[in-house]
């Protein structure tokens, strides 16, 4: 797989699948966020069912006005307690399957929105190349 990335700018999934997310400087196979410029490594839960309400204030501190959050597998939706505290904070909250959400994460960068990317991620080493997706020849400026 070949891509052209040679401009700076705001952060682009390349590639997901076996409980791994690429992008262009580091492939990451825990629990992360992803923001438009900035990546948070090693986020605490693994699985929908360890997410706490403490969980978040990281998620709130990085100011996105729609959080995807996003893992592998079947779409399991977090409890109602985390629901509400995004309706609280009037923070859209999309629960995705990981592939759509890395495409969905993809497309609102370019379109210059405030975007988060909450991906629960098992840990560990990715299975071997199955079930991976790459995204090649993406545009990283819509002017």
């Amino acid at each position: 797989m070949l891509t052209l990335d040679d401009t700076p700018g705001p952060n682009l999934i390349r590639g997901y699948g076996g409980g791994f997310i690429e992008l262009p400087n580091r492939t990451l196979r825990a629990s992360c966020l992803i923001g438009v410029e900035r990546v948070i490594e090693r986020w605490r839960p693994a699985r929908i069912e360890e997410l706490e309400l403490g969980d978040l204030e990281l998620v709130f501190a990085q100011g996105a006005s729609v959080v995807l959050l996003a893992m592998p597998g079947p779409v399991t939706f977090p409890a109602p307690r985390i629901r509400g505290a995004f309706g609280e904070r009037r923070v859209g909250l999309e629960v995705m399957e990981l592939g759509a959400a890395c495409r969905t994460f993809n497309v609102l960068v370019q379109e210059r929105r405030s975007v988060l990317g909450a991906f629960l991620l098992p840990g560990g080493e990715p299975e071997e190349d199955t079930g991976r997706e790459s995204f090649t020849n993406q545009p990283t400026d819509r002017s």
